[in-house]
């Protein structure tokens, strides 16, 4: 396999919505789901329902034209991201409860593969890694080009947004073998210390035939 860093280097340009300074913001937004206070019983008070109650007519009017729906019941996503949060992640890092919450998230309206993976991630960066339609193509590419390294690994696709949670579940198991392959290759034979980000940035510029071919076509 090629050494990734050349595309991971691309994102920032080729993304700088999505950049390093946003990337750490976020992480940091989702510390306040760990923090030691009883977050639970606050989402379970009443004012806090008439809230939440609140928001439904706003959302349900942006979700009438979006096509991708936000979650009307925002209580219901709150208290899943919070569990997810406080979760021990163990060396199965989607069995027990983990997996019973990627379950709970993948049920919510407006929540798919790739945003529950986006959520994931974000609650545990060392854990789980974002996948999307981008990251899907890279994956292909990675295979089709290096065959001897991936021969051991299934190509991972994304679920159809019909199918079951068990599937959908199983289709992330695929992603993360696949991931975890790059990173191993990479780590082997360009050393360094890659993690999930620095391949969720690599792949991001892969997957895009228009950056890929920039990047492959600047020598």
């Amino acid at each position: 396999m090629d050494d990734l860093s050349r595309y991971e280097r691309a994102f920032g340009s080729a993304y700088p919505d999505y950049g390093d300074a946003r990337y750490s913001e976020i992480k940091s937004l989702t510390d306040v789901y760990g923090r030691g206070e009883d977050l639970l019983s606050v989402i379970g008070r009443e004012d806090f329902k008439r809230f939440a109650e609140l928001l439904k007519p706003i959302i349900a009017i942006k979700n009438y034209k979006s096509q991708t729906p936000f979650p009307e019941d925002v209580r219901a996503v709150m208290v899943n991201v919070i569990e997810l949060k406080r979760c021990e992640i163990g060396r199965d890092a989607l069995s027990q409860r983990p997996g019973q919450l990627f379950g709970a998230l993948i049920g919510i309206q407006g929540f798919q593969l790739p945003t529950v993976s986006a959520v994931f991630h974000f609650c545990h960066p060392r854990n789980f890694p974002i996948v999307d339609r981008n990251v899907e193509s890279a994956c292909a590419i990675l295979k089709g080009r290096n065959p001897s390294d991936f021969s051991d690994v299934e190509g991972p696709k994304l679920p159809a947004t019909t199918t079951t949670v068990k599937n959908k579940l199983a289709k992330y198991r695929l992603f993360i073998a696949f991931l975890d392959k790059v990173i191993a290759v990479q780590r082997q034979g360009y050393g360094g210390d890659p993690d999930y980000r620095f391949i969720d940035k690599a792949l991001m510029v892969l997957g895009v035939e228009g950056l890929r071919r920039k990047v492959e076509s600047d020598k």
